[in-house]
């Protein structure tokens, strides 16, 4: 019987992990949007920061 026990609260500890990880995955799926995001915003700033300094640059 304890062994029944035991392997009947394994199971269903196993089960909850199962059940969390597709929510698991879905909020790394959901960060690594947000990362991607940052990303490109961050290449997009670095891009108009360079284009400032060269027309600064131009007017001096």
């Amino acid at each position: 019987m304890l062994i029944n026990a035991t392997l009947t609260a394994t199971v269903e500890d196993q089960s909850s992990k199962i059940a969390g990880l597709a929510s698991f995955e879905s909020i790394v799926a959901s960060q690594q949007q947000q990362l991607d995001h940052i990303i490109k915003i961050k290449e997009l700033l670095l891009t108009d920061i360079k284009s400032l300094k060269f027309q600064i640059g131009e007017a001096s």
